[in-house]
């Protein structure tokens, strides 16, 4: 439910988005003709984008649909690293993962090419603990497991660290920071925080998740889960098994 609630969101914003064109198109008027077509072109572009994405994410929604209307969940994967302690940062999102946490690209973020949706969320847990939800369906596999791998494969002490840069790269439009910890950051490290913000709206590159030395959470990893493991295939078979297991129940009493 924590990717589905996601993808439902995303789907919600970039419909809402995309309304907002006309309006955005009428802003050249009374400019001098140059200026004129500059905004219509930048809008055509940016409409494309849109559409295209809200294209992606409606299609991802659908195969979520139908896993949730079948009840059977064994077409969606995940990766949930268990944290020690509730996370500063909390969110719900859902983005399109151009490239690892090596620095390789994964996917090419055009116009008409097919594009793999992934979503996260950093929660709070009972007991004061914490986890990062890696969610995606397994139709996505190439790019999506391609980028969790690379976080499951960093050194355990990194995890916390890469993920709050993909955060605030990638995840920061429905992430929500804790006060107290953001007004304990230094000054030098909220600037650098900001700018890997605003770089990651702008441009999305190869070198966006790669380690940049800063260490600004205090999180650490217990486990990582995930659901091709014995616990998460044993949940599924249950699952998806439910009725016949009920029916020689039945057959019992």
């Amino acid at each position: 439910m924590l990717g589905y609630r996601a993808i439902s969101r995303g789907v919600y914003l970039t419909r809402q988005q995309a309304k907002t064109f006309p309006l955005f198109r009428q802003h050249d008027r009374g400019k001098p003709l140059a200026q004129q077509q500059e905004i219509q072109r930048k809008a055509t572009i940016r409409e494309q984008q849109v559409q295209e994405t809200l294209k992606t994410f409606e299609e991802a929604k659908g195969l979520y649909d139908a896993v949730l209307l079948a009840r059977v969940f064994r077409d969606i994967s995940f990766v949930g690293v268990e944290l020690d302690k509730a996370p500063d940062i909390l969110g719900n999102n859902v983005f399109l993962p151009p490239c690892d946490f090596n620095g390789r690209q994964i996917q090419t973020l055009t116009i008409g090419s097919p594009i793999h949706v992934l979503t996260v969320s950093l929660i709070a847990l009972p007991n004061n603990r914490g986890a990062a939800v890696f969610v995606w369906h397994n139709q996505h596999d190439a790019a999506c497991r391609v980028f969790v791998d690379s976080l499951r494969r960093l050194p355990t002490d990194a995890i916390p660290h890469a993920i709050a840069r993909l955060v605030f790269s990638f995840c920061c439009e429905n992430s929500f920071l804790s006060p107290v910890w953001w007004d304990q950051l230094d000054i030098p490290t909220k600037m650098a925080l900001e700018k890997r913000f605003l770089t990651g709206i702008r441009t999305q590159n190869a070198g966006s998740l790669a380690d940049d030395g800063m260490r600004v959470v205090h999180w650490k990893v217990t486990e990582i889960h995930r659901s091709d493991g014995f616990w998460a295939r044993l949940l599924t078979f249950c699952l998806a098994t439910r009725k016949v297991w009920a029916r020689w129940w039945l057959t019992l009493a």
